[in-house]
């Protein structure tokens, strides 16, 4: 891929960007039933992506690599207690170059992860899940204990559940190249839902509050961070809805979903705490699918939408004191089985042709008058259209992937 980039206060093309990627992955897994009522299952994977980029001719080399194996015990004690018993090894590696002045730096973490979790069942209304999992990083030369605990109740109509837990999680290895003990990053989560369904129905509620600790600060830029540092921290919280109903339209399977999400964190670049870019704070779809039994066709229509994402304007005082206008998106699809195992799908995005902005790019330096030139950042084309055939090879030759599509 090569494209121009138009750069905020200067005139012409722009900053001329290539891509050349490639990408390898293959896994390998199994299940075993072994005496004493013990079950095995685990397996192998290896992914390798490489990306050779040229910025303006000046060529930068990414190489990220990464083995996962695991391996789980699971046994039934009794009707109301089970256990299962894993351990987990990453190798991840990653390196960049600068091709031209024969500069390079890489990093290599081994981390190997023991968990183990059980349920117990106090009746048939009343099920507690608790577990605990261990970590090692030899790139950061640290451990770490994470417990996790969940109950649930089933009521007359519906479950209602509650869950909490810590996680960790090391920090981005494009970050960890430059400053290879960095630690994990921490968050406490808990979360309270209610589920029903019923009747082709189906309603869920949940609730949450998140706790974050630890977060990688940096000054300078994200393509150039200096002074790293885990001063970061922050919080998330809000509630989220969803209703699916395949009952109340004939041949029609629709849902709603709609969450509200009230974060602040300090991270990155940014000296205080700010509402996340990623973060809006209303997000909401609607999505229908009709069956026509007649064309052998299901209609699907689906409207995403939120309330804008937050950037932060250097013409005015202050961090992500500004949001984008409204998030909207209309998209259509059609798909057709000319045979039970064979669906013909197509597709458009954004049908309407909406020119969503997700944030701003500055000039890195003000122009005469004293203010910073701003490009929107926009979506690479108003609409996206596809086609596509599927075909499902099975032993009766009916099964198909229509409900995923």
């Amino acid at each position: 891929m090569t494209i121009w980039q138009k750069v905020p206060g200067e005139q012409g093309r722009g900053q001329k960007v290539k891509l050349d990627n490639r990408y390898s992955y293959g896994n390998i897994s199994f299940r075993q039933t072994a005496k004493g009522n013990w079950f095995f299952n685990g397996g192998a994977s290896f992914s390798h992506n490489r990306d050779a980029i040229s910025l303006d001719n000046t060529p930068v080399k990414q190489l990220t690599q990464l083995v996962h194996s695991k391996i789980v015990a699971t046994r039934d004690f009794s009707p109301g207690f089970s256990l299962k018993n894993g351990l987990e090894w990453y190798v991840k590696s990653y390196t960049e170059s600068l091709i031209e002045e024969n500069k390079k730096r890489s990093i290599t973490d081994h981390q190997f992860n023991h968990f183990i979790e059980g349920n117990y069942y106090f009746n048939n209304n009343l099920v507690a899940v608790a577990g605990i999992r261990s970590g090692y990083s030899s790139a950061a030369k640290e451990y770490w204990l994470t417990p996790r605990f969940s109950l649930a109740y089933k009521l007359k109509q519906g479950q209602v559940s509650f869950a909490a837990g810590k996680f960790k999680q090391l920090p981005d290895e494009k970050l960890r190249v430059l400053q290879k003990n960095l630690h994990n990053t921490e968050s406490a989560h808990y979360v309270l839902n209610y589920f029903l369904v019923n009747n082709n129905r189906t309603f869920r509620a949940e609730s949450f509050y998140k706790v974050y600790d630890q977060l990688v600060t940096y000054t300078g830029t994200a393509r150039n961070p200096q002074n790293l540092a885990q001063n970061g921290s922050g919080y998330a919280r809000g509630v989220d809805f969803f209703y699916r109903d395949r009952k109340t339209v004939k041949a029609t399977d629709f849902w709603i979903t709609y969450s509200f999400v009230d974060s602040k964190r300090k991270f990155a670049a940014y000296e205080n705490r700010v509402q996340p870019s990623f973060a809006p704070k209303h997000n909401g779809s609607v999505v229908v699918k009709h069956f026509v039994s007649k064309l052998k066709s299901q209609l699907g229509t689906s409207w995403s939408w939120n309330s804008g994402y937050p950037f932060t304007n250097p013409n005015l005082a202050g961090e992500m004191q500004q949001s984008t206008r409204m998030y909207s998106e209309l998209s259509l699809s059609w798909s057709w089985l000319p045979k039970p195992n064979m669906i013909v799908h197509a597709a458009c995005s954004n049908v309407l042709g909406r020119e969503n902005v997700f944030g701003y790019q500055y000039a890195g330096k003000p122009d005469e008058t004293g203010g910073f030139a701003s490009l929107p950042v926009g979506q690479g084309a108003k609409r996206f259209m596809m086609v596509g055939l599927f075909i499902t090879l099975s032993k009766d030759k009916k099964a198909n992937q229509l409900n995923n599509l």
